[in-house]
């Protein structure tokens, strides 16, 4: 055999097949090595090459059916299996699948396909297990897509054996993004601020991991970070219910905003009435604070739509103004612990111990509100001794004069028992022996004038008569006038229906003129009586009878 030269196999039969034994022309004891010219073989004719190796230096061109192929191992030193190669022209719908397919004996076999019909790659027969990184690239455009049957389910898992991580994260870079993470028990470390056994989502800052909120495995109570925002308004929740929240609520407990009242403008109680606390605290205030703008109107007053007054604070003085220049009236006491001042002037001293007019104590011009003698010289030019006592008893040293308006009143003494018989008030004492005194408790009175004459007067004659006319320091009573003397009896039932008494004088001679008509009044001149001296020497009259 020459090398470079075309070898021609002949037919020989042997049982069934046709054989061409290479052993017979083997070239070296390693086995047959074909060069780079062509080792043609008929179609019809097996080849059966049973040395230890077949060495081929040039390319193998197989045209017909390659059946199989009984290696345990096949090696290629190409970086490249071409499969499908004799394909010429478009790939077309209906071409026939290229890829790989494993006998798995009794087993359903397995591939991995090119679909010519979906223009994919399709992996049939079992699950892909990837043991190392993975990457996607199809340049502009990267899609990967999980699909099912309509009655079946797509599912994408990222677990561990056990207590893994598992996280799916998007973003514009390995640096800026978020995702979504799962660590079992924080072991490694993914995110800032998780938790073991917690959904975390987060948000990639610069590489930094950061979670937003998070909810257990086992619960369905959502954790946020911060509050987060509808529309860009914050969500309502415990943690910021209040003043400063931002909220926007329809109702607040049932209520529109309009039937409460603003704290930031000014607002109007439409009805009912403001009241502040319950009387059960003590440090209920209602407190009002406002600049100085000269104006003390921070608390006002209408009638109906009159404004009538205010209160306010202006300069260092709680101040009290009345719009329609009227008076202040309160029917009750007005206190003022640290005086009492009108237009600027001290009216009460702030211990209330002292008063003034025009900035000057009254205790400086006048007897004080709780002087006594010694605190005064004087009141009104006038010694306390020209002053009659209203708390004691004392002395009118002139006369007392009473107008047509006004009287003197005297208080019945309440001491009496109801049936007095020796109990005596007296309401003016005249000297040591007479008196007009109260003698009942029901006020009979009593014209007293003890161990002298009681003289009654009525007419001129009551001016001039002296001692030679009557004995005034006898214990008589006279009755002296210028004309007749008369009494009224029995007027209980009216003036005409009890009796009167006229008595007159003259010749010597006293009558009465009574309801029997005119009787001669018997004294002692006319009066038929004996008088005699008893056994003790008093005198026994004896009268006689009348004539």
């Amino acid at each position: 055999m020459q090398a470079g030269q075309p070898i021609n196999f002949t037919t020989a039969t042997s049982a069934n097949r046709k054989i061409v034994n290479l052993e017979t022309i083997e070239t070296s004891g390693s086995g047959l090595t074909i060069g780079s010219q062509s080792l043609n073989l008929n179609s019809t004719l097996d080849a059966t090459f049973t040395g230890p190796k077949l060495v081929i230096n040039a390319d193998v061109d197989i045209q017909g059916t390659l059946n199989s192929v009984s290696s345990t191992e096949v090696t290629f030193d190409d970086s490249t299996i071409l499969l499908n190669s004799n394909k010429t022209g478009a790939a077309a719908n209906g071409d026939p699948d290229a890829g790989f397919e494993v006998n798995r004996g009794a087993n359903t076999n397995v591939s991995f396909l090119w679909n010519e019909t979906n223009d994919n790659w399709t992996l049939t027969g079992g699950k892909f297990v990837q043991l190392g990184n993975a990457t996607f690239d199809n340049g502009t455009n990267t899609t990967i897509d999980v699909l099912s049957d309509n009655t079946g389910m797509s599912w994408l898992r990222l677990i561990g054996n056990d207590q893994g991580t598992g996280a799916v994260e998007v973003g514009q870079s390995s640096l800026h993004g978020g995702g979504m993470a799962y660590n079992g028990d924080n072991n490694p470390a993914f995110v800032t601020g998780e938790t073991a056994d917690n959904i975390c989502f987060y948000r990639n800052d610069g590489g930094t991991r950061h979670e937003v909120f998070h909810y257990r495995y086992n619960s369905d109570v959502v954790n946020f970070n911060a509050t987060p925002t509808v529309a860009g308004n914050p969500v309502w929740h415990a943690g910021n219910d209040g003043a400063g929240s931002t909220l926007d609520a329809d109702l607040l407990d049932g209520l529109q905003a309009t039937q409460f009242l603003r704290s930031d403008t000014s607002d109007v109680v439409t009805a009912g009435s403001l009241t502040v606390g319950d009387g059960t605290r003590a440090e209920t205030k209602l407190i009002i604070k406002a600049s100085n703008d000269g104006v003390s109107d921070h608390i006002q007053f209408y009638n109906g739509t009159t404004r009538i007054g205010e209160i306010g604070c202006k300069d260092s003085w709680l101040r009290i103004n009345q719009e329609t220049a009227q008076n202040i009236y309160t029917p009750r006491m007005i206190r003022a612990d640290g005086g009492f001042q009108v237009d600027s002037k001290q009216v009460v001293s702030a211990d209330g111990n002292t008063l003034y007019e025009n900035n000057v104590a009254l205790s400086d011009k006048y007897l004080g509100k709780t002087a006594k003698a010694a605190d005064s010289d004087k009141l009104d030019g006038l010694q306390a001794s020209n002053f009659l006592r209203a708390d004691t008893a004392d002395t009118l040293g002139g006369r007392l004069t009473v107008t047509p308006a006004g009287g003197l009143n005297f208080q019945l003494s309440t001491a009496f028992a109801d049936s007095a018989t020796t109990e005596q008030h007296d309401f003016m004492k005249f000297g040591t022996h007479g008196s007009l005194s109260q003698i009942s408790k029901r006020g009979a009175l009593m014209l007293t004038s003890s161990d002298d004459s009681l003289v009654l007067a009525a007419g001129d004659v009551g001016r001039s008569f002296n001692n030679t006319h009557l004995d005034a320091d006898g214990e008589g009573i006279y009755l002296i006038n210028d004309g007749d003397i008369f009494f009224k009896t029995n007027l209980q039932d009216g003036w005409t229906s009890g009796n009167v008494w006229t008595y007159t004088f003259g010749g010597g001679q006293a009558n009465v003129n009574g309801p029997t008509g005119q009787k001669r009044f018997w004294h002692e001149g006319n009066l038929p009586v004996t008088v005699a001296k008893d056994g003790n020497g008093d005198t026994v009259y004896t009268f006689d009878a009348l004539p």
